[in-house]
């Protein structure tokens, strides 16, 4: 989101058929984890201070018994589904043969790090949909809070926890 003259609050902007010299210089300098959402690119800006701090100490908690149980761990790396459906969550702990060269084409876990105003919310049942039963944990950088979603139900719909 960004706060633009002229506009009320903080607007998203969508670059209708985005010069391919901005993309080259966006993916030359790293700016940003770009995802793809069914053939829409979404450019995300790299995560704040406060963000890789959570983050970080979630991976040194989640990191060892994850890699004890054989699993794979990774931090911003692709999670695939197709070459025009993929995101690039915060962390994810991932079985060797679910590894790729482009990243990963499932996982057993997936960490976001919820900022204000970004999308962790629209983008979690992606990973815990790719996952297969597989779980995506949400921590918010506003409130000392989790969200966890673990597989689906049978109506297909992500199941919730929520912890304080």
């Amino acid at each position: 989101m960004l706060l633009i003259h002229g506009y009320p609050g903080q607007v998203k902007v969508l670059i209708l058929d985005a010069p391919q010299k901005m993309l080259d210089e966006r993916r030359a300098l790293g700016l940003g984890r770009d995802e793809m959402w069914d053939g829409v690119l979404h450019m995300v800006p790299p995560p704040v201070a406060p963000h890789q701090r959570l983050s970080s100490r979630l991976h040194v908690v989640l990191a060892p018994p994850a890699s004890a149980r054989g699993l794979e761990a990774s931090m911003d790396t692709g999670l695939f589904q197709s070459e025009i459906e993929y995101r690039v969550p915060d962390q994810m702990f991932y079985r060797p043969e679910q590894a790729s060269q482009r990243g990963a084409e499932g996982a057993e876990l997936v960490v976001e790090v919820r900022s204000p105003g970004d999308e962790t919310y629209e983008k979690m049942d992606f990973p815990v949909g790719r996952a297969g039963g597989a779980c995506a944990v949400s921590a918010s950088l506003q409130h000392a809070t989790l969200q966890a979603r673990r597989g689906t139900d049978a109506s297909g719909a992500a199941r919730h926890a929520n912890r304080e």
